[in-house]
């Protein structure tokens, strides 16, 4: 890939240091890593990947391909950046779905604090742009009727609004994390008529979880299938904890999953921030099963879980506009919104060149 100078970036503040993008390499992860951490520790955003070993089963998933997705920006040694962080690290994937006829390009940003303010943010936005459209345009790949860029961050990130704007991206969405201490009662999950609520069993319960999910948000904002190597694989993933995840199996066909409950821990970064908190990854309930307090059920299920385990706050995150309402089925056990996030995308053909 050909290196980019300041001299390509007009908007480059005088003075900034000189950079240069690169891809990423084998090697790379201890100093991406440290570079997050280094960017958490000012924006408190609550990255969920900031040890090694998780950015690196980040990296592997299924139709994830660093050499040709992750770029990284280097310089020479500036006050306030570790020897050998990089400035910054860009990530693009893409995700093909033929049942919608569309192509979705996803991608992040992360710019070191210490050298942000100088247009490195927008260089490698460029950058990911020109991936995007270089696949686009790869032999063999099959032409979408829908092409997007989109990706997804807090309301205070400044810098990645300052992105999507460069980028002629616009906000599409919003969404809440929410959370809810596990110090005070919880509820006891009532049990659901036609249903048998377990534990996980993992790997057996992958490929029916799988089918459960698929059914459950089909209906859903931006909902895309996922294949089983990609479900099976984050099943097993650092922060995944199928032994205090649950699923609700319905009565007299083994096997057939009314609805889940997926939890996650990430242990690393509660060390990290001194905290004590638990995620409720994924909760869905196939439809036919919905309004008959199934959701409500599992949900509980996964809290106690979490409680058991010594965790002391639940957390979780909602689409804004959920057509099941599910921001209302959490404030009814005690979720309060901890922060607002936001989907920027456009068509590809709609991003500035």
């Amino acid at each position: 890939m050909e290196t980019i100078d300041k001299a390509a970036h007009p908007a480059s503040a005088a003075g900034a240091p000189e950079w240069s993008i690169r891809f990423y390499r084998e090697g790379d992860i201890p100093a991406l890593t440290r570079l997050l951490i280094a960017a958490e520790e000012v924006d408190r955003f609550g990255t969920r990947s900031t040890t090694e070993e998780q950015l690196t089963a980040n990296y592997n998933q299924p139709m994830s391909d660093p050499p040709r997705q992750v770029l990284v920006a280097e310089g020479p040694a500036v006050e306030g950046i570790e020897q050998g962080v990089p400035y910054g690290v860009a990530r693009i994937v893409w995700i093909d779905d033929p049942n919608a006829d569309e192509r979705i390009y996803q991608f992040g940003i992360v710019i070191h604090p210490a050298v942000r303010g100088h247009d490195l943010e927008h260089a490698l936005a460029d950058e990911l742009l020109k991936i995007a459209r270089k696949h686009e345009a790869e032999p063999g790949v099959e032409p979408r009727k829908s092409v997007k860029v989109l990706t997804g961050f807090r309301t205070e990130d400044t810098l990645m609004q300052s992105v999507c704007e460069h980028m002629g991206l616009r906000a599409v969405r919003y969404g809440w994390t929410m959370e809810r201490s596990l110090d005070e009662p919880l509820p006891e999950p009532r049990q659901v008529e036609g249903v048998t609520i377990r534990a996980y069993r993992r790997p057996e319960d992958n490929a029916a979880a799988l089918d459960a999910y698929r059914r459950s948000f089909i209906d859903h904002f931006e909902y895309h299938d996922i294949p089983a190597e990609m479900w099976n694989y984050r099943m097993d993933m650092p922060n995944s904890r199928p032994d205090l995840s649950w699923v609700a199996e319905a009565d007299g066909s083994p096997g057939e999953l009314a609805g889940f409950c997926i939890v996650e821990v990430n242990q690393g970064d509660n060390e990290r921030r001194d905290v004590s908190e638990g995620w409720i990854e994924l909760l869905g309930t196939v439809r036919g099963w919905r309004g008959k307090g199934l959701g409500k059920s599992l949900l509980l299920h996964g809290m106690r879980s979490l409680k058991e385990a010594g965790l002391r706050t639940a957390v979780l995150g909602v689409d804004s506009e959920s057509l099941t309402g599910a921001n209302r089925l959490y404030e009814s056990v005690g979720f309060a919104v901890r922060s607002t996030e936001v989907m920027y995308a456009a068509q590809v053909s709609e991003t500035r060149p």
